[in-house]
């Protein structure tokens, strides 16, 4: 995908890709809790603060209000309002795989 992008010039993707790229080299994915450490301002201890809480994705991270980041990692204001304002910039990602079925002709 990445030498596809680059030939067709698409930074913004190509971009994307390398991400994920890293994130596959990292062996972070979107459900474990070590993909919060991509956020600016969350490092390991605050991942193994916030799994205690149940905060293990993206996906339940924005569901958190700023006031409660800041009261379970110990930090003022406005620490949970960056880490959200830096939540916002992660793209949401959706794969939907579908088979269609094929019929083979006989003559």
């Amino acid at each position: 995908m990445r030498d596809c992008y680059l030939n067709r010039k698409q930074a913004t993707s190509l971009l994307t890709i390398i991400a994920l790229e890293g994130c596959l080299r990292a062996r972070t994915w979107h459900d474990l809790p070590g993909v919060l450490r991509q956020l600016e301002g969350i490092g390991p201890a605050y991942v193994g603060t916030l799994a205690l809480k149940g905060i293990e994705t993206f996906d339940r991270l924005r569901q958190t209000e700023p006031e409660e980041l800041e009261v379970w990692c110990k930090r003022s204001t406005p620490f949970g309002r960056e880490v959200l304002k830096s939540l916002e910039r992660v793209p949401k990602y959706q794969l939907e795989v579908s088979k269609k079925s094929q019929v083979a002709m006989l003559d």
